[in-house]
């Protein structure tokens, strides 16, 4: 579903501002929690019971069956990897920002003769 959009992240072509991108991941990977935890409950959904044996009863238990197991599995399992997508462009723009203020401050400490050692040796306690 975001195939297109993560391609771009990875690429370095697409990022989203910072905290929207930890808000948004952290919104999602909690969707994607409940959404595999409802999946895991609808596995322990039992087969149909209780429909009589004539032949359209038998026609009718068989489709709920299909619609309550393979239907709902399918679509659950598709909103789940949305999700991962989703999850990995937020990712994507956090690790570009993390990438970026390493950058600037291995910059800063190089431009002012400074390594990160004696930077943190100096640090406040």
């Amino acid at each position: 579903m975001f195939e297109a959009q993560l391609s771009e992240a990875q690429a370095g072509s697409l990022w989203l501002d910072l905290s929207g991108a930890i808000e948004g991941r952290d919104a999602v990977d909690n969707w994607v929690l409940t959404l595999r935890e409802m999946r895991a409950t609808a596995r322990k959904i039992k087969r149909a019971e209780g429909f009589s044996e004539l032949p359209s009863a038998v026609q009718l238990a068989a489709k709920f069956d299909r619609l309550a197991h393979e239907v709902l599995l399918a679509r659950l399992g598709d909103f789940i990897e949305a999700g991962e997508q989703l999850s990995d462009l937020f990712l994507c723009s956090i690790r570009r920002f993390e990438a970026q203020d390493n950058a600037e401050a291995k910059k800063y400490l190089s431009d002012h003769h400074l390594d990160q050692a004696s930077v943190a040796a100096q640090a406040p306690r």
